[in-house]
């Protein structure tokens, strides 16, 4: 009865070549899950998984990256539009508090977590107003999918293990489990991380505890302690400890030992840097983070010489649009099926991921700048993008290029403004005199000069406020005036006066201006970062449009 725990029906045996009549009572392989027992003869658990230190960081980076962005309801408006439903029953649960102790922040780290680790995450939905009113965790090791319902829904089994102790199992239909489930190979049950990787970590673990007996022997090499003659039991187990009490440990380290009675040592281990130790933990690190876990080595704490700046940026917009947006679809579609209350096509639960996906301050600013000015965002709606309170209903207005025309109709819309009212259908007679049509198309020759005229100031303030931010930011490997003189605010203002002194004879020059005009702006540009230098954060958005006014107002 007993080798039905070692082997299953129909198949060979799981411990192949051991018998179970052979195998001690006290030996720890009684008392061992099937299957977490790497090949390095190390025990693989969760628990053990997270004493790897990538395993740790990596396993955290992910769980933290669902946990910090906004979960929240949508509730759709047709044609496309959506809008946040706070007034929604289970938006604050999702939003803000999971259940009585656990905030929404903390649910979706122990959720990913246990997703990665143990392959299932498991809670249970507990009525409340206007539906599901909280959700509270199970815990995996004791849940698990026993049976399937003739409807196709799933039947589980959960047990509760307390401080007060283990209590009987009760039984949970699928309306009852909010389940989301990570790599699976059944569709039913996912499959966990300690299983997959099971021989990357026992090496891992296995790499760890050689080092620690290595420094723990004093990093002393083992060998063989050979005398003339034949030592009995007694004599030889006293030399051994002798030896072990006297040049072990740290506290031997370094020491000098003095052989006598004819002994000899002779070394049989291999060194460190026979075995590329370091190099084997190394390898460990590219294996279990970023291949099995999908997170780059730079962001592990791996020190990724071939890593720049520049491909470091790319590194983490790829680790979101591989890394983490399968992980919060995972859980949205699992929320809209399970958890959120009324019909799919008018709400549904959706991570707000664009503070993962936002760039640096000066690709941020340009492509807000294109957005308002080819007129698909409002600066109201920039302003929000970047967590400013709304401005005047002024900047809820949209720009409309003037060079821009609708395709098909052949004008621009400068000239179909410029032009409406005087055009007539070719089959009426044109009434128009000489003046009023040459009116007409003086309006149109001075609106698409203005139009020319705005695109290029448009380039030249776009390239003189990109001048300003690279000389305070800095760029590329380039320090920033605003990083050098950070502890120096004598030299900020003395840096200032200077820069914007030559910088006003360049917009001067530049867009043809009056040096009055453009002594004025830079004025204004000094004095703001001289209150704060988070000024220059605002300076693409809000300076770009002062520059065009200035050009094309003179």
């Amino acid at each position: 009865m007993l080798a039905t725990i070692f082997s299953t029906p129909g198949s060979r045996s799981i411990r192949a070549g051991v018998s179970w009549r052979s195998i001690d009572q006290n030996d720890p392989r009684w008392y061992e899950s099937i299957g977490t027992r790497s090949d390095a003869g190390v025990p693989i658990s969760p628990e053990a998984a997270l004493t790897i230190g990538v395993v740790y960081r990596a396993i955290n980076v992910l769980a933290h990256a669902v946990a910090t962005v906004p979960l929240v309801i949508n509730r759709v408006l047709g044609e496309g539009a959506k809008e946040r439903d706070r007034t929604h029953p289970q938006y604050a649960m999702l939003h803000d508090q999971a259940n009585a102790w656990q905030t929404s922040f903390l649910f979706r780290h122990l959720l990913v977590t246990r997703c990665i680790l143990w392959g299932d995450f498991f809670a249970q939905m507990l009525p409340g107003r206007g539906g599901v009113g909280s959700l509270i965790p199970l815990e995996p090791p004791t849940t698990r999918v026993v049976d399937q319902l003739s409807d196709g829904r799933l039947v589980y089994v959960t047990q509760e293990m307390t401080a007060r102790g283990v209590h009987p199992e009760r039984r949970l239909l699928q309306d009852e489990v909010f389940h989301v489930r990570g790599f699976s190979l059944d569709g039913k049950s996912g499959v966990p991380l300690t299983r997959l990787a099971r021989n990357a970590m026992g090496l891992a673990l296995a790499a760890e505890k050689h080092g620690s007996m290595f420094m723990k022997r004093g990093a002393q090499f083992s060998g063989i302690l050979t005398a003339p003659g034949i030592m009995n039991d007694e004599v030889r187990a006293s030399n051994e400890k002798a030896w072990s009490r006297a040049h072990g440990g740290l506290a031997g380290s370094g020491s000098v030992p003095l052989l006598d009675g004819g002994m000899d040592f002779k070394t049989t281990s291999a060194t460190n840097r026979d075995s590329q130790w370091l190099e084997s933990r190394d390898f460990q690190i590219a294996e279990l983070g970023p291949r099995f876990l999908g997170v780059p080595g730079i962001l592990c704490g791996y020190p990724d010489k071939t890593a720049t700046y520049a491909s470091a940026a790319e590194m983490t917009q790829a680790f979101v649009k591989h890394g983490v947006m399968p992980i919060t679809d995972n859980i949205a579609t699992e929320l809209n099926r399970s958890v959120v209350t009324g019909a799919p096509d008018r709400f549904f639960a959706t991570f707000v991921l664009e503070g993962l996906l936002r760039g640096d301050i000066k690709t941020r600013y340009e492509a807000h700048r294109v957005a308002i000015m080819t007129g698909w965002k409002s600066r109201n709606e920039v302003r929000a993008l970047e967590g400013d309170n709304p401005g005047p209903s002024a900047l809820d207005e949209f720009f409309e290029p003037l060079n821009l025309g609708i395709a098909g109709e052949g004008e621009p819309a400068a000239q179909r403004s410029t032009l409406a009212g005087t055009a007539r259908p070719v089959d009426e007679p044109d009434d128009q005199d000489e003046s009023a049509l040459s009116q007409a198309r003086s309006y149109q020759a001075t609106a698409m000069a203005i139009s020319r005229l705005r695109a290029l100031a448009e380039r030249q303030a776009a390239r003189l406020v990109w001048r300003e931010v690279a000389a305070i930011v800095g760029e590329g490997k380039a320090l920033g005036a605003a990083r050098r003189f950070a502890s120096d605010a004598h030299g900020w203002e003395k840096w200032l006066g200077e820069f914007y002194e030559e910088h006003a004879k360049l917009v001067s020059e530049t867009l043809r201006v009056p040096w009055d005009s453009s002594h004025a702006y830079c004025e204004g540009q000094r004095l703001a970062l001289i209150h704060s230098c988070a000024a220059v954060e605002r300076f693409e958005a809000e300076a770009t449009p002062k520059l065009i006014a200035l050009a094309i107002g003179g």
